[in-house]
């Protein structure tokens, strides 16, 4: 089946200037661009002709910027994503025909763009996201960086297999004892005796050797294969991260002093919760000019809010009526603690049988929530909203 490029694109066709709107690439749609054909070539265009196209077809002139983040991220403009669906319809449409069935095709007509924008891209405003509460604009940005970073990746993040337990323990433990002797947590510099003596002082702090904490993942990750994610930069992960949904009687037991992570089993562990406890993360490269200290850090924190959304989706449950999200950190280190506080969490008390204090953030159900949220907590509420709408048009 062969879409018709003169049938479906008339000369006159143009496109809403959203300019404060992004779009982001579904799976499938990158896929089809990414396939190399006969001669070697993806299903991007070429920046010359498609500017070209841009620039004499529909008025406007794109950033070769825009679109190298667009390939990479699957993330951009939403008229950068109009104009290259537009530009795939009129000279490429036999790259299309992978994802139209004869019933989606009937369905395109007569506005070809407009379907394969809802059935393929998903929104991402982000003018919802802006805060007065501090004095730049790091939250308005949250949805683009967490799209940018995680949309179509989520299977690079996950753990493959059981046996990668063993690495992700010792990288977390060794980090730990790294930040317990005031270096850095991304510091990737230490040679292999250094990093031994990190790491057993990683395993002290922690009370556990670096096998039982992998086995004690490897349980978690058994009951919910979004336990423990990497942050990717690349093709590289520069970052993990722990996140446990629990039962909320035993997020409460944690938050009270009652429950220890020691004692955490596999049976408090469910799939999806609103009651999540951030156990650990750190982040690690190695020094290198190529990367930037603050773009690496927000990709890990773009993927911890990610992790944490994925977790507190209710699949079978409209999201407004889920109810708040209640997330409970430990603070284990004065790094920690410094980056929680910034993030709004308040201290609620302290870890059971160790001497780290826990924070919490609550995060509030966005329907009640006016469009200018005054606190983190309410503009964290509004990043997950968006990502819980992005994974139910996902399913």
């Amino acid at each position: 089946m062969m879409l018709s490029a003169c049938a479906v694109l008339p000369v006159s066709y143009s496109m809403p200037h959203f300019t404060q709107t992004f779009r982001l690439l579904h799976n499938n749609l990158k896929d089809v661009l990414a396939e190399r054909d006969s001669f070697g070539d993806e299903g991007w265009p070429k920046y010359r002709q498609f500017f070209e196209f841009l620039r004499l077809r529909l008025g406007w002139n794109a950033s070769e910027r825009e679109y190298r983040v667009l390939k990479t991220q699957c993330l951009g403009p939403a008229i950068l994503v109009e104009g290259l669906l537009a530009y795939l319809v009129e000279y490429r449409s036999n790259r299309l025909n992978a994802l139209i069935s004869p019933k989606s095709s009937r369905e395109m007509e007569p506005h070809p763009v407009q379907y394969l924008l809802d059935q393929y891209t998903t929104v991402v405003d982000k003018e919802l996201i802006r805060t007065d509460w501090r004095n730049h604009d790091t939250w308005r940005a949250l949805p683009a960086l967490v799209a940018a970073t995680c949309a179509g990746r989520e299977e690079e993040m996950l753990v493959r297999a059981s046996s990668e337990f063993e690495t992700v323990s010792s990288w977390i433990l060794t980090d730990v004892g790294r930040v317990l002797h005031s270096q850095p947590p991304f510091s990737g510099g230490a040679d292999a005796e250094q990093a031994a003596k990190y790491l057993s002082f990683g395993e002290r702090h922690m009370r556990r050797t670096c096998k039982q904490f992998a086995e004690q993942l490897r349980r978690w990750w058994t009951r919910c294969g979004h336990v423990v994610m990497y942050a990717c930069a690349g093709v590289d992960p520069i970052g993990v991260s722990v996140i446990l949904p629990l039962e909320a009687s035993a997020w409460h037991a944690v938050r009270d002093g009652r429950l220890s992570d020691l004692e955490i089993t596999e049976d408090h562990v469910v799939a999806q919760s609103r009651c999540l406890l951030v156990l650990a993360m750190t982040t690690t490269w190695k020094n290198s000019s190529s990367f930037r200290t603050g773009w690496v850090t927000a990709r890990q924190l773009a993927g911890i809010l990610f992790q944490a959304a994925r977790l507190s989706w209710l699949e079978n449950v409209d999201d407004t009526k889920g109810g708040d999200i209640r997330i409970l950190a430990v603070g284990g280190s004065d790094y920690a603690v410094n980056r929680l506080q910034r993030h709004g969490y308040i201290r609620v008390g302290s870890l059971k049988g160790f001497d780290v204090p826990l924070y919490q953030l609550s995060i509030p159900d966005p329907a009640n929530l006016p469009w200018l949220p005054r606190s983190p907590g309410h503009a964290m509420s509004l990043v997950f909203s968006a990502l819980h709408m992005y994974l139910s048009r996902r399913k």
